[in-house]
């Protein structure tokens, strides 16, 4: 037991200093991000989570089987929408890409109208810049984007008229 306290300790102490961290940022006064601080935190969360099952409060537990009861596909939406909602608020605050990021938006734009993907690594995943893709996508940015809305807009039409056989 000594030790899954001393986990406990450790976790929130790293998680702690990563907030701060986070926050000098965000502040203005520089250093180094606050991903170190989290490699230590997780572990220490994962060991410590073996004392957590008498000690959760009836508060969170309710809250966590009302989260269980929404069907997956409007929890997926709800999160892409609360995504989108905080990406529509900070765009103002930082307007310019960094290296990651670019690279990443050069894959999407790559998919979307065949532009070069210069600095993408098989080592990269490849959900965000299939997001990218999509937003592209609806955007109607680039001359894949243009087609592909072209084939929805076709299938749109069809689907009523399929019902309507039916």
């Amino acid at each position: 037991m000594a030790r899954v306290q001393a986990a406990g300790v450790v976790a929130v102490f790293f998680t702690a200093l990563a907030g701060a961290q986070q926050v000098l940022l965000v502040a203005g006064f520089g250093g180094w991000q606050p991903w170190p601080y989290l490699l230590v935190a997780g572990p220490a969360w994962l060991l410590a989570r073996r004392g957590w099952g008498e000690r959760i409060p009836a508060g969170p537990l309710r809250g966590v089987n009302a989260l269980r009861r929404v069907p997956g596909g409007v929890g997926l939406v709800g999160v892409l929408a609360a995504a989108a909602g905080v990406w529509a608020v900070l765009k103002g605050f930082e307007p310019y890409l960094g290296h990651e990021e670019a690279v990443y938006a050069n894959k999407a734009r790559s998919w979307a109208d065949g532009a070069p993907d210069a600095g993408w690594g098989v080592y990269r995943p490849v959900g965000l810049p299939a997001l990218g893709a999509l937003a592209l996508w609806l955007s109607g940015e680039g001359a894949a984007a243009g087609r592909s809305r072209g084939w929805a807009r076709g299938r749109a039409r069809w689907v009523p008229e399929w019902a309507r056989r039916g």
